[in-house]
This record gives structure tokens, sequence and C-alpha cells, in this order.
């Protein structure tokens, strides 16, 4: 469900490559959010909720390489899963911050004007480590994911091929969406 909503958020960010398109779909969005709260509050709430299993998560492993939950093979995605997990509860927090509580309708040039703040290399950097980040830590998730439901029995490639194709997808549209409105 997030990864389908990461999906549509950057496909509208990426917009942002023609900026008149970005601010109608921009719009269409807050109206939406609008007139249908729940799905912002259900965001809210698995948002909340994948945070609360992962910090479990985390204080029963730490954040070490070695896990007794992974074989050899699992150790090194393991691990990048839960530092990638640690950079998006921080990449979150600033981008709410800078968006939700950002004055103004979601515009190309308030979104811009957030993104430039004085031309700031270090945002930019750190928006392209979380980036990166967020479609490892997405990728690694279906794929664990299937096989924790058992779904990746017999079809290993198929869902490599999902997970991965996921990661790039996630990781194309965020990095377009960042030129777009960085510059």
């Amino acid at each position: 469900m997030l990864t389908c909503f990461l999906f549509l958020h950057l496909g509208v960010a990426a917009l942002g490559w023609v900026p008149a398109r970005y601010d109608v779909a921009a719009a269409a969005l807050r109206r939406l959010s609008e007139r249908i709260p729940i799905v912002e509050a259900a965001l809210l709430v698995l948002v909340a909720a994948q945070t609360a299993v992962g910090i479990c998560l985390l204080i029963r492993s730490g954040l070490g390489y070695r896990s007794s939950r992974c074989k050899d093979d699992g150790q090194l995605r393991y691990f990048l899963q839960r530092w990638s997990a640690m950079l998006l509860l921080g990449f979150l927090a600033l981008h709410l911050v800078m968006f939700k509580l950002w004055p103004g309708e979601p515009s190309f040039t308030n979104v811009s004007h957030c993104f430039t703040l004085g031309g700031n290399p270090f945002l930019i950097a750190f928006y392209i480590v979380a980036l990166s980040g967020i479609a490892f830590h997405a990728a690694n998730g279906l794929w664990t994911g299937a096989s924790v439901w058992g779904k990746r029995d017999g079809y290993p490639r198929l869902w490599l091929g999902i997970a991965g194709a996921s990661g790039a997808m996630i990781a194309f549209l965020g990095f377009a969406a960042l030129r777009a409105f960085a510059g």
C-alpha cells in the first residue's frame, strides 16, 4: 500500500518537468485529500504501524551487521534495510516539515522554493541519499515480504523482477522530481 502511494506521490512530483501539469495534478490531489480525509488518515495509520513494527525489529536486532534472523546471503540486505529505515524516518520528518507545514498551495513555485532554500547543497545531497535508500527499502521490502508470505516459492525470478523494477521506478521518479524542482 505504501509503495503504491510512493508511486503516485513521486509520479505527480515528476510532473515538475512541466510546471503547469504539476500545478494541476497537485491541486487535484489536494482537493481529493480535502474531500476524502480518510485517505490521509489511513496513510498516517499505515506509516505509524510500519514505523512501530520497524522500531520493534530495531530494538530486537539492533543496527549491527550480524543478525541471527538471516542466513549469510541475507545479512547485507537485512543490515541495509534497517539503516535505510532510519534514513527513511529522518527523511519523512524533514519532508513533512518542509511541505506540510510550509505555507501556501503545493504549486511548482512553492515546492521549487522549498528545495532551493538559498541553494543549500546539503539539502539536495540528503534528498539524493534518501531517495536511494527509499528505493532500496521498498524493493527489498517487497522481496522480503514475498518470501515471508510464501509468494516467492516457485517464482523467485518473477519476484526479483517485480522488486527490482519497483525500486528502479521509485528511484527514477524520485530523481526526476528532484531534478525538476531543484534545478
